[in-house]
């Protein structure tokens, strides 16, 4: 079997790449390989590979510059998708999209179901929602797995996590948002979690995320514990507080109708204890 992965150079990239090698035959490619914007470059890619199986995680996934590129982010995030979708529509190959729970408005209390209605508030949502709606109108039977609040990647991390370390690096006091709240998902554990998806699962839309919900806050706490650093003290303050230039949703922990999720990811503080051991390393 022939697997496909888009952005494979990327944080889940590299883990997906991973864990389906044991599988499949892996074809990672990137934006060096192929441009998915470049539709006559996908077509030509993906027609030379003939894959059976593409898992499409190529996308612009900083929410602050999709909200100041806004084109670029429909870009890259739909018509990348489009494009992607409609080779491996006419190769007849199964597709797996990974989504985020930033297609929803956050003003809901509780985590986000696959029944929930989708209304982004942000430029890099509404473009991960709109690719959405490009895979369900080209592909018959598509994988949909929406996630959330992802960190990896070690020394490539960029996001949340090692943002905090970094800081503790410098600061005394860090304050985290106490009311914006996620499903802290390790890169690992959703790799493994959209392989047993696929084995186990008929084609749908699924949300997929380590287990549990805390704010930014919270987060922080552990970062700090688990990292083994009592030099900074978190402090926690509002998001009207805290100006970013995208509005992030103030619920975007996610949770399943339809997987079992503790037979597939674990909970996200012992996700976050085991990244954190092994980046000390």
């Amino acid at each position: 079997m022939k697997t496909l992965v888009t952005g494979a150079k990327g944080m889940l990239g590299l883990e997906v790449c991973r864990v389906l090698s044991s599988s499949s035959e892996v074809f990672p490619v990137d934006i060096e390989e192929m441009d998915i914007k470049n539709r006559a470059q996908v077509h030509q890619t993906m027609a030379t590979i003939k894959p059976d199986l593409v898992i499409h995680l190529a996308a612009m996934t900083d929410v602050d510059g999709c909200e100041q590129k806004p084109k670029q982010a429909m870009a890259i995030n739909i018509e990348g998708t489009k494009n992607v979708a409609t080779e491996a529509a006419k190769l007849k190959a199964q597709f797996i999209y990974i989504s985020t729970s930033d297609i929803f408005d956050g003003r809901k209390k509780t985590p986000y179901n696959e029944d929930d209605k989708p209304n982004p508030i942000n430029h890099y949502g509404r473009s991960k929602y709109q690719g959405e709606r490009q895979v369900t109108g080209i592909i018959p039977e598509p994988y949909i797995i929406r996630t959330c609040w992802l960190f990896g990647g070690g020394p490539q991390d960029k996001k949340f996590v090692a943002k905090i370390l970094k800081l503790a690096q410098t600061k005394n006091i860090i304050s985290a948002v106490n009311d914006v709240f996620g499903s802290p998902t390790y890169t690992r554990d959703l790799a493994e979690g959209i392989k047993k998806v696929i084995e186990t699962n008929p084609p749908g839309l699924y949300h997929l995320a380590n287990q549990g919900i805390c704010s930014r806050y919270e987060m922080t706490r552990k970062i700090l514990e688990y990292a083994r650093i009592d030099s900074c003290e978190v402090q926690a303050v509002s998001a009207a507080d805290y100006t970013t230039m995208a509005p992030r949703p103030a619920m975007a922990a996610v949770k399943s109708k339809y997987i079992n999720v503790s037979n597939v990811i674990p909970p996200w503080e012992e996700a976050l204890k085991v990244y954190l051991t092994e980046v000390k390393k």
